[in-house]
Parts: C-alpha cells; structure tokens; sequence
C-alpha cells in the first residue's frame, strides 16, 4: 500500500506562477544583456554541479568506509545526487 501523495491546487499554481517568473526574467536577461546571462548561468550551473558532485561523493565516501552515523543522511545524499545531469 503506497501513499499516494496529493499536492494542492494552491501549491500548483504557486509553483507555475514562480516558473513564469523564472522564464520571464531569463528571457528580460537574454534580451537585455546576453553575454552577462550566459555568464551568470553558467556560474549556477558550475555551483550546482560541484554541490551535487560533492554531496555524492561524501555519501560514496560514508558508503564505502562502513561508518554508522551516516545511515540516517543516505537518502539526503542520494536525492542531492539527481542534480548532476546525466
């Protein structure tokens, strides 16, 4: 028996209204200033890769080493590790 989870219609449209905001001020970036927001979100995409890069290789390293305090984060670990595309 799996819980299914149910996500409200506020937060949906909490969460469309903030992508919209999202796509309207990258798109006031391109138009304005392209080179600035190239550069900008290939600094965001650097700091979310390393963070995701890191995070996975910390679990990797409590995983390998046995350790037992560790086994509570392993999901945290494990979840921060789908920000590296692949």
């Amino acid at each position: 028996m799996e819980k299914k989870i149910q996500i409200s219609s506020t937060f949906k449209i909490i969460s469309l209204v903030l992508i919209a905001i999202g796509i309207a001020s990258l798109t006031y970036g391109f138009i304005t200033d392209p080179v600035k927001t190239w550069a900008n979100y290939l600094m965001n995409n650097y700091y979310f890769l390393s963070l995701g890069i890191g995070i996975t290789f910390f679990g990797a390293l409590q995983y390998i080493t046995h350790s037992g305090w560790a086994v509570g984060f392993n999901r945290i670990y494990q979840a921060m590790g789908n920000i590296i595309p692949v």
